[in-house]
């Protein structure tokens, strides 16, 4: 698919900085470095040549994600830094730290990604409201999951359950406001354990990301976290238990993938859920 759209961009000239900078992206993801380095060398070449600037900006934090992911962290830092003092766009600003925080994860430095990761939201909280195409903030989710994935992910290995809690509900209230175009409520109060307590509930918050998912189980006794097998394994699971289910091939009581889904996403909370009159998830 984006090869097809690099062969419609190339009768655009204009366009082909663009494509070019999203086949990086993919080959990144990939993992195929190297590709990633050709396909956005020549898109900074192009966004160069027509004065891009922000294109320009853009395609250096590429590249410093691809040195971050070839271990070269002083150089990646060194370039997001750099992108940092130069951008005067907030969506510049944003995506630089977002990158810096993952350096200093790899990095085990703790207290700048935490310093990156809270910056990063802060800006991201900012332009949310102000962007308006449906084409941007298509782009803009995108982006914006892979802040709070980063952030949820270096929490829960920092082991913070109750943090990783409070961001996982931050990114879910922005996006359902988003959604229903209503302003988020801006309190600081953040309690799970009274919620918990008040609703005589116990919560089951899920976190989905690409390499980590996690179960964070609120109750009145306090906060906790779970890891479980990647996105992925689940979903595939998950896919596969639905088909048996619609096709007649196993029943609720009989499917044996069931009662691995179950062992998996709800026996981990099993004795926080027992004695609750109710569960929320």
């Amino acid at each position: 698919l984006y090869q097809q759209a690099l062969a419609v961009a190339k009768q655009q000239p204009g366009k082909r900085g663009a494509a070019l900078a999203d086949l990086a992206r993919v080959a990144i993801n990939t993992g195929n470095y190297a590709q990633a380095r050709r396909y956005n060398t020549e898109a900074l070449a192009m966004k160069r040549e027509a004065k891009d600037e922000e294109g320009v900006l853009r395609s250096r934090i590429v590249d410093a994600k691809i040195d971050s992911h070839l271990k070269r962290y002083d150089q990646a830092r060194s370039a997001l830094e750099s992108v940092l003092a130069e951008a005067k766009l907030k969506t510049i600003q944003w995506r630089a730290h977002a990158a810096l925080a993952q350096v200093e994860v790899e990095e085990k430095h703790a207290q700048g990604a935490e310093r990156h990761f809270r910056e990063g939201l802060e800006i991201l909280g900012d332009l949310r409201g102000d962007i308006q195409s449906d084409e941007h903030r298509l782009a803009f989710g995108h982006i914006a999951a892979e802040l709070y994935e980063g952030y949820v992910d270096f929490l829960v290995t920092q082991g913070r359950s109750r943090d990783a809690l409070r961001i996982a509900e931050l990114s879910h209230a922005r996006t359902l406001a988003e959604g229903l175009n209503v302003d988020r409520d801006r309190g600081d109060t953040f309690d799970p354990e009274g919620i918990a307590r008040t609703a005589g509930a116990t919560v089951l918050s899920y976190w989905l990301a690409p390499n980590r998912f996690c179960l964070v189980v609120a109750s009145a006794d306090g906060v906790k976290h779970v890891v479980r097998p990647p996105e992925k394994e689940v979903t595939a699971d998950v896919d596969v238990y639905q088909k048996e289910l619609l096709s007649g091939r196993a029943s609720l009581q009989s499917s044996r993938r069931g009662v691995e889904l179950y062992k998996m996403l709800i026996a981990p909370a099993a004795a926080a859920i027992r004695g609750t009159r109710i569960a929320v998830i």
